[in-house]
Order: structure tokens, then sequence, then C-alpha cells
């Protein structure tokens, strides 16, 4: 009999963690003009920042953008870091936000679609387009990134 309910409790824990904790079923609603223009300029410096310090920089000024010692904020380092030790560069050519959402626990989805150009060591250029949403939540008068998804 213990070993049925021991069962019938792991089944349910993997079922929990398999379909996550209403990840998908969050209601989002329109920000506020403050909330929006705020998220947008924010978004926009943060990524006009990640490109120059890939190409001339230290990933430690991006450091105020984030969640410190986070998942994404290590995978971010790691990106950054590769790019420099590839001797590559990074071009903005297009950032521009569509839309900015927020739930009911304050956190913020921001919408953007991206160009960028990748530039190796021996010159060879490749261009990526992505949609992205950059998930933040409040800090301090300011956001803070939580992660960056393509969509």
């Amino acid at each position: 009999m213990k070993k049925i309910i021991f069962f019938i409790f792991i089944s349910f824990t993997l079922t929990l963690l398999i379909t996550g904790c209403g990840g998908e079923n969050e209601m989002f609603s329109q920000a506020n003009s403050e909330l929006t223009q705020s998220a947008i300029e924010y978004v926009n410096k943060y990524k006009e920042d990640m490109v120059y310090q890939v190409n001339e920089g230290n990933f430690s000024e991006l450091e105020p953008y984030l969640i410190p010692n986070t998942t994404f904020y290590h995978l971010l380092r790691r990106h950054v870091n590769d790019l420099q030790q590839e001797r590559s560069t990074l071009t903005l050519i297009e950032h521009t936000v569509s839309d900015v959402l927020v739930n009911e626990d304050a956190v913020l989805h921001v919408h953007a679609y991206e160009v960028t150009e990748k530039t190796d060591r021996r010159g060879e250029k490749t261009i990526e387009e992505n949609n992205i949403t950059y998930e933040m939540v409040e800090h301090n008068e300011s956001f803070r990134i939580v992660s960056i998804m393509k969509r």
C-alpha cells in the first residue's frame, strides 16, 4: 500500500513539473502608457549596451540589467564571452518593440523584433532576425531582465 501511495505521489509531482505551474495560461494585459514607454526605453538601451559591450567592453557593464546569479545571467555571460573570444563583432540593424504586456504579478513581457549582423574574425557576415520576448520585473524604479526568449 505504501508503494502505491508513493507511486501516485511521484506521478502527481512529475505531472506538475512537466505541465508547469500556470506559465502558458498566464493572463497578460496591455501595460499602461507610462510603463510601456519606460520598458521600451529600457530594452532599447540594453540592446545597444549589449552590442557595445560585446564589441568593445566587458560583461560586467551588463550586470545592472540582469538578475544576478540566474541561469539566464550565466548563459548571457557565456554568450558574450564566446563572441569576444571568437573576436566576433555585432551590429544592431533594427530593434523594434511591438508590445508591452504585464501580468498580475507585475512581470512584463516586452515583444520585440531585432535584426543583428555578426561579423566573425575572417570578416564573414551573418544576419540574424528574431522575434523575441524580454521577460522583466520592476526593480528599484527601473527594471531587471529575467530572460530573453525567441518567439
